[in-house]
């Protein structure tokens, strides 16, 4: 399956402003090409989805964890997971 994004706003992560009238474009789940408003996609064979100026960002990965998350049950939790205790 193939299907082109066009007409997005692409946020790249390297150039300090967005792209405005970019395409994407992609193949069995995957970014193959990524083009800025002077080159037009190929569109053959391709659905075709119009982002009418919609931000994009291709390729973003959440690595955003907490690792005590993946601590053991028996570990001891970590200061801040630990109930405060009430003085009086």
């Amino acid at each position: 399956m193939r299907a082109v994004l066009t007409n997005a706003t692409l946020i790249d992560c390297v150039n300090p402003r967005p792209i405005a009238g970019a395409s994407v474009t992609i193949e069995n789940g995957r970014i193959v090409e990524v083009l800025d408003a002077r080159r037009a996609p190929d569109t053959r064979r391709a659905e075709m989805i119009d982002l009418q100026g919609a931000y994009l960002l291709p390729g973003l990965w959440d690595v955003h964890i907490h690792p005590d998350y993946l601590a053991s049950t028996t570990a001891p939790p970590s200061p801040s997971r630990r109930p405060s205790s009430a003085t009086g």
